[in-house]
């Protein structure tokens, strides 16, 4: 039996971007054709972008078969997307849409926290990186005040004992708001923790975003 079509208004998909998405302040924009789109940014030149196939002057997604919601990653600032391999994913306007829709833009939040370097170079027409810096001299390394270490680059290096300490306010932010943020989302700040005490380092961005939350939670270190 296939599935039915289920009329999707602009107030649904405004009431799903805030019960989800809030934390990150879901962006209307509407196209040449007058289709109402939403961006989640998820820093100044990556965003998630929704086509949602809902007609601005009607407020409701077009006839059957006529239009899907898709979903892309796209650099902002280059105007046109940056996974060219996952491309647009599809989301029909049937039963459980909400929930398929989730999926994709959590799939695709969760591939650029994972590779945040690689897609901010992308978005912003650079070369991306395509291996990992070699260890810098110790000698160039930059102490700080805490003791830690940070590179030419802007790689941070952490004492073990920092390392841990991030880790903890992590898992506290975690803990203690986990249940506001958007599906994905705490565990990707669980995993920059956990990658600080195995690893042992964080990337420039990496070290941007857990300042960012810190500072957005009132957490120190």
């Amino acid at each position: 039996m296939p599935q039915q079509y289920i009329e999707i208004t602009k107030e649904d998909f405004e009431k799903f971007l805030r019960s989800r998405y809030r934390v990150y302040r879901p962006k209307e924009f509407v196209q040449d054709r007058g289709e109402l789109v939403y961006d989640i940014p998820l820093s100044d030149h990556i965003v998630v972008k929704i086509y949602t196939s809902i007609a601005k002057g009607s407020g409701i997604g077009r006839g059957s078969g006529e239009d899907a919601i898709r979903v892309v990653m796209f650099g902002s600032t280059i105007n046109r997307p940056v996974n060219k391999k996952a491309g647009n994913s599809i989301v029909k306007r049937t039963r459980g849409w909400k929930d398929n829709l989730s999926d994709r833009i959590d799939s695709f939040i969760e591939t650029y926290h994972d590779h945040i370097d690689f897609y901010d170079a992308i978005a912003q027409g650079k070369e991306p990186p395509k291996k990992e810096l070699k260890p810098v001299p110790q000698e160039k390394l930059e102490t700080t005040e805490t003791g830690d270490r940070v590179d030419p680059s802007g790689t941070f290096y952490p004492t073990p004992e920092n390392a841990q300490k991030y880790n903890n306010a992590l898992q506290h932010i975690v803990n203690t708001f986990g249940r506001s943020f958007p599906s994905g989302y705490a565990d990707f700040l669980l995993s920059l923790g956990k990658w600080i005490v195995e690893r042992k380092s964080w990337s420039p961005r990496q070290k941007e975003v857990v300042d960012k939350v810190l500072k957005r939670f009132k957490v120190t270190i």
